[in-house]
């Protein structure tokens, strides 16, 4: 069942990777809602989804907060490592740090969010039973 839980989570890490990894010219850049600093927004709703898909998976370890810890370590040293490809392999993008502390953002509000949301959808359904 594992496993299974990890899909959704895999296919965004590769969804990340990707978009992260395109030509600035094959992305948006005349539009009403591009605006400068939107990439850094864009890489916070990416970790916000993120901690989402993977918290999940990793509430599979005997504690709870381990498996916030985990979400936030595999998060960020994912993003580092989209940073360093960045700035080593795809010589027409750059690595940013402000890439990864937007993405840290994303991550805490995540994991911030993912309980209160969570118990409040539990509430709302039991009262409905």
């Amino acid at each position: 069942m594992l496993k299974y839980k990890a899909i959704p989570g895999f296919i965004w890490l590769v969804f990340i990777f990707v978009l992260c990894n395109m030509r600035p010219s094959s992305l948006p850049s005349d539009s009403w809602f591009v605006f400068k600093g939107i990439d850094k927004v864009v890489h916070a709703i990416f970790y916000f989804v993120f901690a989402w898909l993977f918290l999940p998976v990793f509430e599979y370890t005997k504690d709870k907060r381990n498996a916030m810890a985990l979400t936030i370590s595999t998060g960020f040293f994912y993003g580092v490592f989209i940073e360093l490809i960045q700035q080593f392999v795809f010589t027409y993008r750059s690595a940013d740090w402000r890439d990864v502390v937007a993405n840290i953002i994303g991550l805490a509000f995540g994991i911030l969010s993912f309980p209160i949301v969570i118990s409040i959808f539990y509430r709302f359904n039991r009262n409905f039973k």
